[in-house]
Protein backbone atom coordinates (compact mmCIF):
# COMPACT_ATOMS: atom_id res chain seq x y z
CA UNK A 1 0.00 0.00 0.00
CA UNK A 2 2.78 1.99 0.07
CA UNK A 3 3.38 2.60 -4.03
CA UNK A 4 -0.88 3.63 -3.52
CA UNK A 5 0.09 6.35 -0.68
CA UNK A 6 3.31 7.53 -2.26
CA UNK A 7 0.98 7.79 -6.01
CA UNK A 8 -1.98 9.90 -4.26
CA UNK A 9 0.93 12.59 -2.35
CA UNK A 10 2.07 12.78 -6.19
CA UNK A 11 -0.85 13.39 -7.55
CA UNK A 12 -1.73 15.93 -4.76
CA UNK A 13 1.23 17.75 -5.17
CA UNK A 14 0.66 18.30 -8.43
CA UNK A 15 -2.84 19.83 -8.28
CA UNK A 16 -1.57 21.51 -5.85
CA UNK A 17 0.91 23.20 -8.21
CA UNK A 18 -1.71 23.66 -10.61
CA UNK A 19 -4.18 25.16 -8.33
CA UNK A 20 -1.34 27.79 -6.89
CA UNK A 21 0.22 28.46 -10.42
CA UNK A 22 3.64 27.15 -9.70
CA UNK A 23 6.12 26.93 -12.53
CA UNK A 24 6.64 23.34 -13.99
CA UNK A 25 10.16 23.15 -13.03
CA UNK A 26 9.74 22.81 -9.60
CA UNK A 27 8.93 19.27 -8.81
CA UNK A 28 7.06 18.61 -5.47
CA UNK A 29 9.11 17.22 -2.61
CA UNK A 30 7.58 13.79 -3.08
CA UNK A 31 8.45 13.57 -6.99
CA UNK A 32 12.17 14.44 -5.92
CA UNK A 33 12.02 11.40 -3.21
CA UNK A 34 10.27 9.23 -5.78
CA UNK A 35 13.24 10.01 -8.44
CA UNK A 36 15.78 9.78 -5.71
CA UNK A 37 14.48 5.81 -4.86
CA UNK A 38 14.52 5.02 -8.42
CA UNK A 39 18.17 3.62 -9.59
CA UNK A 40 18.76 5.29 -13.29
CA UNK A 41 21.59 3.75 -14.00
CA UNK A 42 22.44 1.76 -17.08
CA UNK A 43 23.34 -1.36 -16.22
CA UNK A 44 26.46 -3.75 -17.49
CA UNK A 45 24.32 -5.47 -19.17
CA UNK A 46 22.52 -3.52 -21.02
CA UNK A 47 25.76 -1.51 -22.32
CA UNK A 48 27.09 -4.91 -23.47
CA UNK A 49 27.50 -6.62 -26.97
CA UNK A 50 27.27 -10.17 -27.52
CA UNK A 51 30.25 -12.05 -26.42
CA UNK A 52 33.18 -12.56 -29.32
CA UNK A 53 31.75 -16.22 -29.77
CA UNK A 54 28.48 -15.81 -30.13
CA UNK A 55 27.55 -17.07 -33.76
CA UNK A 56 24.20 -16.85 -35.29
CA UNK A 57 22.68 -20.11 -35.98
CA UNK A 58 20.35 -22.11 -38.51
CA UNK A 59 17.20 -21.03 -36.02
CA UNK A 60 17.73 -17.23 -35.75
CA UNK A 61 18.05 -18.11 -40.11
CA UNK A 62 15.02 -20.08 -40.25
CA UNK A 63 12.56 -17.43 -37.79
CA UNK A 64 13.87 -14.59 -40.08
CA UNK A 65 12.46 -16.59 -42.93
CA UNK A 66 9.65 -17.89 -41.52
CA UNK A 67 8.65 -13.77 -40.63
CA UNK A 68 9.36 -12.71 -43.74
CA UNK A 69 7.30 -15.44 -45.45
CA UNK A 70 4.34 -14.16 -42.65
CA UNK A 71 4.94 -10.59 -43.64
CA UNK A 72 4.53 -11.78 -47.28
CA UNK A 73 1.10 -13.71 -46.71
CA UNK A 74 -0.24 -10.44 -45.07
CA UNK A 75 1.02 -8.26 -47.97
CA UNK A 76 -1.37 -10.56 -49.82
CA UNK A 77 -4.15 -10.80 -48.02
CA UNK A 78 -3.99 -7.58 -48.72
CA UNK A 79 -4.24 -7.42 -52.68
CA UNK A 80 -7.14 -9.99 -52.90
CA UNK A 81 -9.48 -7.47 -52.24
CA UNK A 82 -8.05 -5.70 -55.28
CA UNK A 83 -8.29 -8.93 -58.02
CA UNK A 84 -11.77 -9.81 -56.33
CA UNK A 85 -13.46 -5.81 -56.80
CA UNK A 86 -14.27 -6.29 -59.86
CA UNK A 87 -16.91 -9.13 -59.45
CA UNK A 88 -18.11 -7.94 -56.37
CA UNK A 89 -18.60 -4.82 -58.18
CA UNK A 90 -20.97 -6.60 -60.89
CA UNK A 91 -22.47 -8.80 -58.49
CA UNK A 92 -23.42 -6.29 -55.91
CA UNK A 93 -24.67 -3.01 -58.37
CA UNK A 94 -22.52 -1.11 -55.79
CA UNK A 95 -21.60 1.57 -58.49
CA UNK A 96 -19.85 4.63 -56.15
CA UNK A 97 -20.03 2.37 -52.89
CA UNK A 98 -17.34 0.32 -54.46
CA UNK A 99 -15.11 2.18 -51.85
CA UNK A 100 -16.41 0.00 -49.07
CA UNK A 101 -15.25 -2.96 -50.19
CA UNK A 102 -11.67 -1.89 -49.09
CA UNK A 103 -13.13 -0.46 -45.70
CA UNK A 104 -15.08 -3.37 -44.94
CA UNK A 105 -11.93 -5.29 -45.66
CA UNK A 106 -9.60 -3.18 -43.10
CA UNK A 107 -12.28 -2.16 -40.80
CA UNK A 108 -12.67 -6.13 -40.07
CA UNK A 109 -9.04 -6.20 -40.05
CA UNK A 110 -8.37 -3.66 -37.54
CA UNK A 111 -11.46 -5.00 -35.21
CA UNK A 112 -9.45 -8.18 -35.00
CA UNK A 113 -5.95 -7.12 -34.14
CA UNK A 114 -6.74 -6.87 -30.14
CA UNK A 115 -8.41 -10.18 -30.45
CA UNK A 116 -5.42 -11.99 -31.71
CA UNK A 117 -3.08 -9.47 -29.60
CA UNK A 118 -5.09 -10.73 -26.68
CA UNK A 119 -5.04 -14.48 -28.08
CA UNK A 120 -0.83 -14.24 -27.94
CA UNK A 121 -0.93 -13.38 -24.78
CA UNK A 122 -2.81 -16.13 -23.71
CA UNK A 123 -2.09 -18.95 -26.14
CA UNK A 124 1.54 -16.92 -27.48
CA UNK A 125 2.72 -15.89 -30.54
CA UNK A 126 3.90 -18.73 -31.98
CA UNK A 127 0.82 -20.88 -31.90
CA UNK A 128 -1.26 -18.06 -32.91
CA UNK A 129 1.36 -17.20 -35.86
CA UNK A 130 1.30 -20.60 -37.53
CA UNK A 131 -2.48 -20.74 -36.82
CA UNK A 132 -3.29 -17.63 -38.70
CA UNK A 133 -0.80 -19.11 -41.28
CA UNK A 134 -3.06 -22.26 -41.15
CA UNK A 135 -6.37 -20.43 -41.78
CA UNK A 136 -5.01 -18.18 -44.51
CA UNK A 137 -3.35 -21.13 -46.48
CA UNK A 138 -6.83 -23.03 -45.97
CA UNK A 139 -8.78 -20.28 -47.08
CA UNK A 140 -6.50 -19.60 -50.06
CA UNK A 141 -6.99 -23.18 -50.97
CA UNK A 142 -10.77 -23.71 -50.82
CA UNK A 143 -11.14 -20.10 -52.76
CA UNK A 144 -8.58 -21.14 -55.26
CA UNK A 145 -10.50 -24.61 -55.62
CA UNK A 146 -13.95 -22.86 -56.26
CA UNK A 147 -15.86 -23.23 -59.39
CA UNK A 148 -17.33 -19.55 -59.15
Amino acid sequence: HDHVKRAKRHREDWQNMAANGTSDSQLPPSSVEHCRDQDFTPTDMALSSPGPDWKPTGRLYAIIVGLGIANLLAALENTVIAIAAPVILTDLQLGIEFIWITNAFFLCSTAMQPLFGQFCNIFGRRLVALSAILMFVLGSGICGGAST
